[in-house]
């Protein structure tokens, strides 16, 4: 193997080994990363699709995805505050915010 073709696979392990250890290999976001503000929450609108509040919001957990008996409701808990989108035929129909700490008696 001539020396140039072993400097070029050195390079090229390097900068994959570079890649897995700062984690862009996939380039997801997770939901605890994607840190919505309240003027992001207030430009959700009736009538808004899913893709569109998943554009503002960020994606949520999977396991918040809650089927109703027309739709579903999607959530985000951010510190001790719950966002509920209400979706119906991939349209949002409602918000509504749940404060943890103003629910507790």
């Amino acid at each position: 193997m001539r020396p140039s073709n072993l400097w070029l696979i050195r390079l090229c392990l390097f900068a994959v080994l570079v890649c897995l250890a700062s984690g862009c290999g996939d380039g997801k976001v997770t939901p605890q990363q994607r840190q919505f503000s309240e003027e992001d929450w207030k430009k959700v609108k009736e009538g808004m699709s899913e893709q569109e509040v998943i554009k503002l919001l960020g994606k949520q957990d999977e396991d918040n995805k809650r089927p109703n008996q027309t739709g579903c409701t999607l959530r985000w808990k951010r510190g001790r505050k719950v966002y509920h989108v209400a979706l119906e035929d991939d349209k949002v129909m409602n918000t509504v915010v749940d404060d943890l700490d103003k629910s507790q008696p």
